[in-house]
């Protein structure tokens, strides 16, 4: 006779070979994915090699892009031609590419090998970075509970960057939708937010005065991607967290203390005067 055991290997079979099918049908896939960014990050690689010309460089870089389908390689190549790009003076195509990581519903980010290249080092973005580092801010591709504050300044770096093409290019309204863009998305009580804040009021009183007749137009609200609304709640959060700290260790303020000592005063006349009116009637009716 079949034992209830067997009986349950026997129903419980098929189930099993269902589920070894997906998992074989499922692991080229994903083992693909891991090919696909191994084989672009070694092409990302080869575009730094030393010795190699400008032009072979941006091959290199472009067959990342065009060779491969996205990966977790493609921000940086898109990054390294738009750097290539500005600062050989082609500011439209640096324009185009700065715009085009940008308008992605992922947040942008770039690899370790990436940040120590010489390209990363005498960038603006390095350069914001250790700004950030001096309020304790480091660069983070994901939320981590550590001690610095985990920031990722390439999406405000980036549209800084396009707020300063679009000025050299004379393109001042569009400039300046950019810098509000990446003052927006600045750490609080940082000199990069006076940085962008001071390039705007500039460029707004420079169209002002080219137009004194004409009031100027707001630029039509575009969409904002997901990880730029994300990064934002996930910024203010952080600056109620630390000001409500600061406030505990703090205590209460000069004029909270104030305001607290005139209500005691005011109290504790009231608390005066009902007792005289008290006493009065007392006198009155003896």
């Amino acid at each position: 006779m079949i034992s209830e055991r067997q009986k349950a290997a026997v129903r419980l079979a098929p189930v099993v070979a269902m589920a070894l099918t997906f998992v074989i049908l499922a692991a080229p896939a994903q083992g693909s994915d891991e090919v696909t960014n191994a084989e672009a990050g070694q092409t990302f690689r080869e575009a730094f090699r030393p010795g190699m010309k400008l032009q072979q460089r941006v091959n290199k870089l472009e067959s990342v892009l065009l060779e491969y389908d996205r990966n977790k390689w493609t921000d940086d190549a898109e990054w390294a031609m738009a750097e290539f790009a500005m600062r050989n003076g082609y500011l439209e195509q640096a324009a185009r590419l700065h715009e085009r990581v940008l308008r992605r519903k992922q947040l942008p980010c770039l690899q370790a090998f990436t940040r120590t290249t010489h390209l990363y080092r005498t960038s603006r973005v390095r350069f914001e970075q250790w700004i950030l580092e001096q309020t304790g801010h480091r660069y983070a591709r994901r939320k981590k509970s550590i001690k610095a504050i985990p920031y990722n300044v390439l999406p405000m770096s980036l549209s800084g960057q396009l707020g300063y093409i679009y000025e050299r290019m004379g393109r001042n309204r569009r400039a300046i939708h950019c810098y509000r863009t990446a003052l927006s998305m600045c750490p609080p009580r940082t000199l990069l937010q006076r940085i962008y804040g001071q390039r705007v009021r500039s460029l707004e009183e420079r169209l002002r005065k080219e137009n004194p007749g004409l009031q100027d137009q707001k630029n039509p609200e575009q969409p904002v991607p997901e990880w730029q609304r994300m990064l934002r709640d996930w910024d203010k959060k952080q600056a109620e967290k630390s000001q409500k700290e600061s406030r505990k260790k703090q205590g209460p303020s000069p004029l909270e203390q104030e305001k607290y000592e005139a209500l005691e005063k005011l109290l504790d006349r009231q608390k005066k005067q009902q007792e005289e009116q008290q006493k009065a009637e007392s006198d009155e009716q003896s």
